[in-house]
């Protein structure tokens, strides 16, 4: 009867035990990896002048959300009525010296290269500048609304640009405004270290073949032609940022 018994019980346990394996193999093979948690984006504001602009917090910097619309700067050439909501939409557009003349809160500051890039390394670690950034990772860095071509972006990190486009003036030919709804171009206060000094932006641009953002030189200061010197005196959409220390 006692070996019975033993028998019996070793049995069950082994029973149980294949189960316990069978179902650890299972569950293995079958669970999926959990997904990776987004950065902590923090929402805020800051006064900046007489407005108060919305912020949000992506890593260790805090940017400006929405298009500088304060003094100076010049509309975008819209119509609509009234013209006040196409102004708080896409902001102004300012040269690089109205833009160094603003009063900014203290600690915050017109963005540098660095910050641009390191903004970008949130969606793509391995950004460089210069690098290509595919068109489903310049999507979370657009605006959901005012875009031309196909869709809009899906404003996943919360920076939300818009594409005001912007302002080439120069004393050889009539002031141009182009990129209205395909390009946002955001001026960055340092300077490549090429002749002439060229102003750099970043530009996030759409077309209907998809979306791209690029870091550039757009154009230097000061330009010579057939001997003659001419004033370049470009205009951009301005965000402001500051460096975010955790408490």
């Amino acid at each position: 009867m006692k070996n019975v018994f033993f028998t019996w019980v070793c049995t069950i346990s082994c029973i149980f035990l294949l189960g316990s394996c069978s179902k650890s193999e299972l569950s293995s093979n079958t669970e999926q990896k959990p997904e990776p948690v987004p950065a902590e984006r923090v929402e805020g504001s800051v006064l900046i002048g007489d407005e108060v602009y919305p912020t949000i917090t992506i890593g260790n910097r805090e940017w400006t959300t929405e298009n500088y619309h304060g003094e100076g700067g010049v509309m975008v050439p819209v119509i609509v009525v009234p013209p006040e909501q196409d102004t708080l939409v896409y902001g102004k557009l300012y040269t690089e010296e109205e833009a160094k003349a603003i009063t900014l809160p203290a600690g915050w500051r017109l963005p540098n290269t660095n910050d641009f890039v390191q903004l970008l390394r949130r969606e793509m670690s391995d950004y460089k500048r210069g690098s290509t950034i595919p068109p489903e990772i310049a999507a979370r860095y657009m605006a959901k609304h005012r875009w031309q071509f196909t869709t809009d972006g899906n404003n996943l990190t919360g920076f939300k640009a818009v594409a005001a486009g912007r302002y080439t003036e120069n004393a050889l030919v009539d002031t141009i405004h182009y990129g209205m709804g395909t390009t946002a171009a955001y001026l960055i206060i340092d300077t490549s270290t090429v002749e002439n000094e060229y102003k750099r932006a970043i530009l996030i641009e759409k077309t209907d073949e998809g979306s791209t953002i690029k870091m550039r030189d757009i154009m230097p200061v000061n330009l010579y032609r057939n001997g003659e010197l001419y004033n370049v005196n470009d205009r951009y959409t301005l965000r402001f940022v500051r460096d975010k220390v955790k408490e």
